[in-house]
């Protein structure tokens, strides 16, 4: 995320450089623009499978700007559930315009996340098998504690009066929010509730 993203980057191309044969899969969030134009075709050939997912408003993803180009193939991701795999100019440039720097804050990425595996359980915006693809998921990996969210379980996904809502620790004290609410409140929780992201280090 971020400029962990940026430096992901940098260590996959070095990784890929010292070892051509080598078959590496780089997912970024919410990363900076790395290289010019060179090095992005440089690392795309190198790394074909690379993603850049980037959640509509993050305004760091467009930065540096004069000279600089990202890297990989660009998904975009919002808290209504919405995911662009490779858009076009009017997805990019109309649909995901405008800054929202909160959305840089990998909460938010997390809260986007979440709303796309709540949409799998929507008739309006699930994917094909996107539902049993969630189920598969949720089976083999404890998405609350991952994603940092409550409502993350099989029943709420597919109760469509539950949203997904981002728990997250600031200060001592954990903050609540869901894509329907902006407003937060606050409450204590022991340290012991404490839960990291593991599955992005995986």
């Amino acid at each position: 995320h971020s400029l962990g993203g940026a430096l992901a980057v940098l260590a996959s191309q070095q990784i890929s450089r010292a070892h051509p044969r080598s078959k590496q899969t780089v997912y970024t969030f919410g990363c900076p623009r790395v290289g010019n134009s060179t090095f992005a075709a440089m690392f795309n050939d190198a790394i074909p499978d690379a993603w850049a997912i980037v959640n509509r408003g993050d305004p760091i993803c467009t930065l540096p700007k004069l000279g600089f180009k990202r890297i990989g193939q660009r998904v975009n991701v919002d808290v209504e559930g919405n995911l662009i795999v490779r858009g076009g100019y009017f997805e990019l440039s109309v649909v995901h315009r405008g800054t929202v720097v909160k959305n840089h804050m990998m909460g938010q990425y997390g809260l986007a996340l979440a709303s796309i595996i709540k949409a799998q359980f929507s008739a309006s915006k699930s994917l094909p098998g996107g539902a049993a693809g969630a189920e598969a998921l949720l089976g083999a990996v404890d998405v609350s504690a991952a994603l940092v969210m409550s409502n993350m379980g099989l029943e709420a996904l597919r109760d469509a009066s539950l949203v997904p809502e981002l728990t997250e620790k600031r200060d001592g004290r954990w903050c609540r929010s869901s894509p329907r609410s902006a407003t937060r409140s606050w409450q204590r929780r022991p340290p012991e509730e404490t839960v990291f992201l593991r599955w992005l280090l995986r």
